[in-house]
Parts: C-alpha cells; sequence; structure tokens
C-alpha cells in the first residue's frame, strides 16, 4: 500500500503532516493513535522533570568542560550505534551540576533529540524509573507529536497503568525511536544510585542491552551518572559494551572545578553582603557547606548568630525580617532557599567542619540548657523542647560528627567539650537525650556516662587518647538497659578500634578484664 499522507490537527493546536506507512501501526490505528496522543501525553507527564532540572545550579564558569573533551565520552558521542556511558565520581563532585550542563551541551552541539531525568529518592516523583522513562518519552513525543501512537496498544489495553510498567515503557520507547523517524536520541539520567531498587534493575538491564538493539540508523543513547556502590557497579559496569568514564580516577579536574565553584561562591556572596560584612558572607558559606543536612532557616539564623562569648539564647535575637530574602538576593548561584529550607549546590565539607562544631557547641553550652533542660525519658515532650530551641536538633545530633571532621584542629575546642560531657549535668543531659532518641534504641537513655564514655561511643579518638593521660577512671560503670557496663566492655563504648586499642594497652585495663 503506498503511504498515505493525512492532515492532522496536533494536540498543541499545530497542524502536522503524518506519513503513515504499511507497517504494523495500520491506517486506522494510526489515526485511532493520534486522536488519543492528548490523553497518552498526559498520562505520561508523572512529574514536572522540568522544575527538577531546574533546582541544579548552572556550572561555574570553565567548569565540566573536562568530561566533554574525555576522550571515553568523544568516543560515545561519535559512535553511529546505540549505546551506554557511564559517568561515574564520589559524593560532592557535582554529577548533577554536570548531567545539567550536558543536557545543554548536547542540545547545542548535536542535532540529536536530547532528553533528561534526575533521580532524588526524597521525591515520589524522582525515585522510579517508570518516571523516568514516562518524562523521557514525554520529552521526545513533545518534541515529535506522532510519536504518541507508539503507545496506542498499551494505553488501550492497560489505560494510564501502563506508565507504571518499566518493561512496557522501555519497549515503547526503543519502537519510538526505531521506527517513528526522529533521529539520534540522547538521554541523559542523573543519579541512578537513588533510583528505587524495585525498578533500578529492570531498567539497568534495559540500558545495557541497548548495543544489540538498534534496528534502524536512528541510534539510542544514554548517558548516566551515579556513585560507585557495589550493586550498580556490578551490573551496570559488567557488559564490555558499557563505556565508563571514572570521574574517581579525575581526581585533579574534579577539583579544579570544586574550586572554582566555590570561589564563585564566595565572590557571588560578597557581592551582596560584602562590603557590609564579609565575615558575615564567608560565615553563612562555611555553615551551608559543611551543614549535614539541609538546615532550616531559622536553624542557619542561629549558626549565623551563635559565638563561644554567647551565654544565652536571649542574646541571639529572632529571626529578622526578610532573612530568607537575603539568601535568596545571593541571585541563588551557591544557596538556595527550597520549603524554607538551604540547600547548597556543590559540597566540600571537610574544610569547613571546624566552623561548624564550634558554632555547635557554643550553642549546646548556652545557659538555657542547664537553666531549662530537657527531662530524662520524656519521650512525649521532645518535639515540643526541639521547637522551642531551633538549632539544637541538629547540634545535638550532628557536633560530634563536625569535630572529628575537624582532624587535629578540633582540639582547639576541647575544654568546651569537656563542658558539654560533664557527667550527670543537665546540659549534658539534654544534647545527649536528642542524640540518643535519634539513633533509636529500644531502652532508655543512660545518665551516668562519663566523658570517656561518651568520647569513646563517638570515636573521638584524640579526645580518649587526651583523656587517658588525664587519668580518666575506665572502671566507672554506667546502667544501659539495665545491664552495668564500664569502658573495658569493649565495643560497647568503643565504636573505634584506636580507642578500643588505646584503653586495652592500659596495664589497668588487662587487669580489669
Amino acid at each position: 500500500m503506498q503511504p498515505l499522507v493525512l492532515l492532522l490537527a496536533s494536540s498543541f493546536g499545530q497542524m502536522a503532516l503524518l506519513t503513515i506507512g504499511s507497517g504494523s501501526y495500520g491506517s486506522s490505528t494510526a489515526a485511532n493513535g493520534y486522536i488519543h496522543g492528548a490523553e497518552i501525553l498526559q498520562c505520561l507527564y508523572t512529574s514536572v522533570y522540568e522544575s527538577h532540572r531546574g533546582r541544579v545550579r548552572e556550572p561555574a564558569g570553565g567548569t565540566c568542560t573536562w568530561v566533554t573533551e574525555h576522550p571515553k565520552y568523544k568516543d560515545w558521542l561519535e559512535k553511529k550505534t546505540s549505546g551506554l556511558l557511564w559517568l561515574s565520581a564520589d559524593l560532592g563532585c557535582g554529577k548533577s551540576v554536570i548531567a545539567s550542563f550536558l543536557v545543554t551541551h548536547l542540545k547545542i552541539q548535536t542535532n540529536a533529540i536530547v532528553c533528561y531525568f534526575f533521580f532524588k529518592d526524597d521525591s515520589e516523583e524522582q525515585k522510579s524509573a517508570a518516571s523516568a522513562l514516562c518524562a523521557i518519552l514525554h520529552q521526545l513525543s513533545r518534541q515529535r507529536n506522532t510519536l504518541c501512537i507508539y503507545a496506542e496498544e498499551a494505553f488501550k489495553a492497560k489505560g494510564k497503568r501502563f506508565t507504571k510498567e518499566v518493561d512496557t515503557l522501555w519497549n515503547i520507547l526503543v519502537e519510538a525511536v526505531a521506527e517513528g523517524g526522529c533521529g539520534e536520541v540522547i538521554c541523559v539520567v542523573d543519579a541512578l544510585n537513588e533510583c528505587e531498587e524495585e525498578t533500578l534493575a529492570p531498567l539497568i538491564r534495559r540500558v545495557t542491552r541497548l548495543p544489540g538493539l538498534q534496528t534502524s540508523d536512528a541510534p539510542l543513547k544514554f548517558l548516566v551518572t551515579s556513585r560507585s556502590y557495589h550493586k550498580i557497579e556490578r551490573e551496570l559496569g559488567l557488559p564490555a559494551t558499557t563505556i565508563r568514564l571514572k570521574g574517581e580516577d579525575e581526581i585533579n579536574a574534579i577539583t579544579a572545578d570544586v574550586t572554582r565553584v566555590i570561589d564563585e561562591g564566595i565572590k557571588d556572596l560578597e557581592s551582596y553582603w560584602g562590603r557590609a560584612n564579609p565575615e558575615k558572607a564567608r560565615r553563612i558559606l562555611n555553615i551551608v557547606v559543611a551543614a549535614a543536612k539541609p538546615l532550616s532557616l531559622r536553624e542557619v539564623n542561629v549558626a549565623l548568630r551563635v559565638r563561644r562569648e554567647h551565654s544565652s539564647i536571649k542574646e541571639l535575637g529572632d529571626l529578622p525580617g526578610g532573612f530568607e530574602k537575603t539568601v535568596k538576593n545571593s541571585r541563588g548561584l551557591f544557596v538556595r532557599v527550597i520549603d524554607s529550607k538551604i540547600y547548597l549546590h556543590t559540597l566540600c565539607p571537610k574544610d569547613f567542619n571546624f566552623i561548624m562544631a564550634d558554632i555547635c557547641i557554643s550553642y549546646l553550652l548556652l545557659e538555657e540548657f542547664e537553666n531549662d533542660p530537657l527531662e530524662m525519658n520524656t519521650y512525649g515532650n521532645v518535639d515540643g523542647y526541639l521547637e522551642k530551641y531551633a538549632f539544637l536538633s541538629y547540634a545535638a545530633r550532628q557536633w560530634a560528627d563536625h569535630f572529628r571532621d575537624s582532624q587535629d584542629r578540633g582540639m582547639e575546642l576541647f575544654e568546651s567539650t569537656r563542658l558539654i560531657c560533664e557527667a550527670g549535668s543537665k546540659r549534658f543531659l539534654t544534647w545527649f537525650q536528642i542524640y540518643w532518641f535519634s539513633a533509636g534504641p529500644s531502652y532508655r537513655c543512660p545518665k551516668d556516662l562519663t566523658h570517656l564514655m561518651v568520647a569513646s561511643w563517638l570515636k573521638q579518638g584524640t579526645v580518649v587518647e587526651r583523656l587517658l593521660e588525664e587519668g580518666g577512671d575506665i572502671n566507672a560503670k554506667a546502667y544501659i538497659g539495665g545491664k552495668e557496663y564500664n569502658i573495658l566492655h569493649g565495643k560497647r563504648f568503643c565504636s573505634h578500634q584506636r580507642e578500643l586499642e588505646l584503653i586495652q594497652s592500659l596495664p589497668i585495663a588487662a587487669e580489669g578484664k
């Protein structure tokens, strides 16, 4: 049968020419598919993928180009066949920024249709492989309106339920690229490691078989980014056809990029605050960079104001009007406010942990936690108490990590840690209960721990060594879960081998066994 050219109104109100051949989709099927095109397109729009990419910051000038200049990237891009490029890198190396950069770069530098998806494990819309494939098909169909016909059969049989099936969606994608006359298609998928396990396996199984799927002159290419988790490495890196670009081996290039981002971020913040208060600009940058989780505006306000010389929360003042606007007006290059939480776009925390340790410890030393302590084992009152003291939850849970990651410089705060870890003090029992409850033990929080026990528990080897030199009592006892323990019980308190070896090397430890 000769091809029939039908003039049809597109789902976007535009006029489009649809060529229907004698393939598996006959003229009747294709026409009906086009009638259902708008419904299918709506079904495929399961996530606001544009906004998800929009949360990724623009790259700093001169960054990300190491990827496009890499021989493995060029090899993958220049091949005329379907294939997979896997870019792996560690946390904080800017994978999402690189992925977003490549979406723009590929749209400019190639004639391919470029689609994308950004996984995020804390978002229902962003953690499913089905959502990723729906987003890719939605973008593809918006650029080639007639491609919705390839989802017609699944739509008629299952309705919108087909958008939950990874295998069905993948088959639609492969068929649309092979038969739809859309040319080369490139899909950029970021943070594969944040995809839920249930749908991750079938997606990996499909993308690793790409080279064997091509049945036309229209290649389907995937570029995925992820951390080097063992399960992903085992499955994604196994096929010989996978081209892997290991960011872990590109330390110099990534370090140069991170340095440029930090330098540009400092300049950006200083351009807003700098002339009036350059110290404020650098301090808020330190806070956001080193924070173990996104902080609320109230938490950042407290962290920004608290100093060692402060003795009371009253001295810190309330959250000033316009504080959120102040942060947003930093032009969004380095930090961003989303749902009243402040996010950093690129992390390099080791250089900033000392400042955050100082902030957390200074906060825990405020007199309110001695004069208005959290009562022991009052589980129901914790939420109200934390609401009253905005920064306590973060300080109690994270100060020890920041202190430990400050390495040798952390010992500048040793005397302050002695005060917040004073055995039996109301201040200590307040923050330690918050820490204890967050760790989730089923038994009551102990109230008779010594500083030496706490330092051992928190893996603070330098502090343990210092306390032992000062004659710390390794025979002191604490009751946990109705049982009596002391520091000689090894792993109960010594969660790190270094502290355990330090204690067991003491003559008194050997005698006490």
